[in-house]
């Protein structure tokens, strides 16, 4: 065997080499080769980590050397194999002899490369420098081989990491599913379900995903709209956006619980595409909307009732100053009318009968006025003797009208009772919005509201007791007391139920308590209230026992005439309507009066200046343009200390006085009013006079 062709068998080698794997496989290999070539009839490869420790790398033709050596070389010792030499016969015993070091070769980074051979009787080569070339080329393929090894494994290490970073995010992403309140599921584009979050199982009524999982969930949840017509597989919205690969947002829908309710949701898909942008399916996230939709008919109700409110706020304006000034015509025609008919006093029937006409249209135009200055809110109560019982039980049918025929109403009403004095429509108001409170209270349930009537007294020590700043004052009161078997309230509700707009029920309600305690406070009276969650509630309202000699009667219903008043009285009249201010002196000076107009609270501060000694009292209106009749009237006292003015005013004696009573007037006239009752007015003033 020449140089050359063992040349050629190197690069063989080596070319085989390069396609192992493993370290142990390559070495054994060439250990082969080598043996065939040099003669050898067995040979061991050692290699020598760099930590110190030693293992057997390769042997070939020798079946003892794995179990005398082992396969970590521990009974070795590390310095024997350093300094064993191949004429040292003792050192390592073999079966047919023993083993030579023949090449000790550092590999770069890798540790020491031992060969030991056991040469035949007639070995075919021993050139050491033919073995010193294999185990060169041998370290570096060994090199090789460990660098791809070691990069295989960065590789493998690097897989594992990014396969555990991948399963952390999946986990988390699990976690998120899990815990968000919106219900997430997926589909393939057949519409099978793939995974369903916990959420999603719960609102559709399911105990775990495997209920979904594998199932077209369109026939499970999503069969019909919200109008309850069914929906076809093809028709399905959410499954043509996944198939089309489209995004999807729906703001109303309908999914049907496992029960079989349905209940609305808010929807939204999204398309899922896989790594080669294959389309996989969808992913659907809803949402549960009742709450919002409860809340936006709340919020809708309330914008109608604001609306309503400021509808009627503004007719309510619109109906005071119509009322208002309709007022001051009706002064002219009933004034002019009494005025006619004072002047004929020997007319014939048929213009008395006119006049008469007259006169009956421009009162019941005045009554139109109150009514509608009533509505506005600026009214004078229609005050009357009221038997309470009475009016529960004329009441009894519209009460039942209004509400549930699951409520039981019950009366007990007493008898004999005494009179109140109040408003009838007022008052009725009161009982329906007790009613009315009663039945929300106790809702769509089975339940029983009691309507009592009876007197109770209130002492001075109990003033102090009363809630809501009530200050009644004490004696007796005839009570109506309505008592329910609702959900009841807590102190914190009690406490805030006659605010407006305040309720447990739903936004927009409230008023009627409001008004409840607004009509007891304008009558004297006193609202008490008993109630604990889950135990119903109790509304006493209470008010005062009617004085007998303040009932009125027919007698003292009718105006008097009055005697003849002292001549020579002048009296300042101010009003910006002429017409007003023609009839007004016109009936005065019927009296035996003078009068002196003025159009504006300006030019009758200037008369009062100029002839203040003459003047004996004013009348004067309380709403006119630039000074109005309170500024006015201040501006007098300053000129004239202690100067008599009578107010007059088409709005009620109640609602003016009660923000004017300090000033000081002299009377008051709501218009429009009669002679007689200015007749009657002046008199008293005059009388005070003197």
């Amino acid at each position: 065997m020449n140089q050359g062709h063992l040349l050629g068998v190197l690069y063989d080698i080596t070319a085989t080499m390069g396609l192992e794997s493993r370290v142990e496989s390559l070495l054994t290999r060439t250990l082969q080769r080598l043996l065939f070539h040099t003669g050898d009839s067995s040979g061991c490869v050692l290699l020598r980590e760099e930590d110190g420790t030693h293992r057997l790398a390769a042997a070939v033709g020798d079946g003892l050397t794995r179990k005398a050596l082992g396969s970590t070389l521990e009974p070795l010792r590390a310095t024997l194999l350093e300094n064993l030499e191949p004429e040292d016969l003792q050192a390592f015993p073999c079966r047919q002899g023993v083993y030579r070091k023949a090449l000790h070769i550092a590999i770069e980074d890798q540790g020491v490369l031992m060969l030991f051979t056991r040469h035949s009787e007639s070995p075919a080569l021993h050139s050491a420098a033919i073995l010193q070339i294999l185990m060169s080329h041998l370290a570096r393929q060994i090199k090789l081989c460990r660098v791809n090894n070691e990069y295989t494994s960065r590789l493998e290490r690097a897989v594992e990491e990014r396969t555990a970073a991948l399963q952390a995010s999946e986990a988390r992403i699990r976690q998120l599913m899990e815990s968000t309140a919106e219900g997430i599921y997926g589909i393939d584009p057949q519409g099978i379900c793939t995974f369903a979050n916990a959420s999603c199982v719960k609102m559709l009524g399911y105990e775990r995903a495997s209920d979904l999982e594998g199932r077209i969930l369109h026939h499970v949840f999503h069969h019909h709209d919200k109008e309850g017509k069914p929906i076809s597989l093809e028709a399905c919205a959410i499954l043509r956006a996944c198939r089309a690969g489209h995004h999807l947002h729906i703001e109303e829908d309908r999914f049907w619980r496992r029960d079989g309710t349905p209940f609305p949701v808010e929807l939204r898909s999204f398309p899922v595409y896989g790594p080669s942008g294959e389309l996989l399916g969808g992913v659907v996230s809803f949402l549960d909307i009742t709450e919002d939709l409860r809340r936006r008919k709340a919020d809708e109700e309330f914008r109608e009732k604001m609306e309503q409110s400021q509808r009627l706020e503004s007719l309510g304006l619109l109906a005071g100053g119509l009322a208002h000034d309709f007022n001051n015509l009706l002064v002219a025609i009933l004034g002019n009318t009494e005025l006619l008919r004072s002047l004929l006093p020997n007319a014939d029937a048929a213009t008395l009968k006119r006049l008469q006409q007259i006169e009956m249209a421009g009162h019941k135009a005045a009554d139109l006025c109150h009514q509608m200055l009533a509505y506005s809110g600026r009214g004078r109560f229609l005050v009357a003797p009221i038997q309470l019982s009475t009016l529960v039980g004329d009441m009894l049918n519209l009460l039942q009208v209004g509400i549930s025929k699951r409520i039981e109403l019950r009366l007990d009403l007493a008898p004999d009772l005494p009179m109140i004095e109040a408003d009838l429509a007022q008052i009725q108001q009161v009982v329906l919005n007790l009613i009315t409170n009663a039945a929300e209270a106790i809702g769509d349930q089975p339940g029983l509201i009691r309507l009592r009537t009876g007197l109770m007294e209130i002492h001075a020590q109990d003033r102090g007791a009363m809630p809501f700043d009530q200050e009644a004052p004490p004696g007796h009161y005839v009570c109506l007391e309505v008592e329910d078997t609702g959900c009841g309230m807590s102190r914190e509700v009690q406490g805030r139920i006659f605010e407006p707009f305040f309720t447990t029920k739903f936004t927009g309600r409230g008023l009627g308590m409001s008004a409840v305690l607004g009509i007891m406070r304008s009558h004297k009276g006193a609202i008490l209230v008993n109630s604990k969650p889950g135990q119903g509630s109790c509304f006493k309202v209470l008010f005062p026992v009617a004085a007998v000699d303040k009932l009125p009667s027919a007698e003292a219903s009718k105006i008097e005439p009055s005697a003849a008043p002292p001549s020579g009285g002048t009296f300042l009249v101010v009003d910006d309507e002429a017409i007003v201010l023609s009839t007004t002196s016109s009936i005065l000076e019927s009296f035996g009066l003078s009068a002196i107009t003025a159009h504006s609270g300006q030019e009758a501060i200037e008369l009062l200046k100029q002839k203040g000694s003459i003047i004996d009292g004013a009348l004067l209106d309380l709403t006119m343009p630039g000074l109005d009749g309170a500024e006015t009237h201040r501006e007098f006292q300053r000129i004239r200390p202690g100067l008599p003015v009578i107010l007059l005013s088409g709005f009620c004696e109640e609602e003016v006085m009660r923000d004017l009573a300090h000033q000081g007037f002299a009377g008051f006239l709501q218009k429009p009013y009669r002679s007689e009752a200015l007749k009657a007015a002046v008199m008293k003033l005059l009388e005070k006079k003197n």
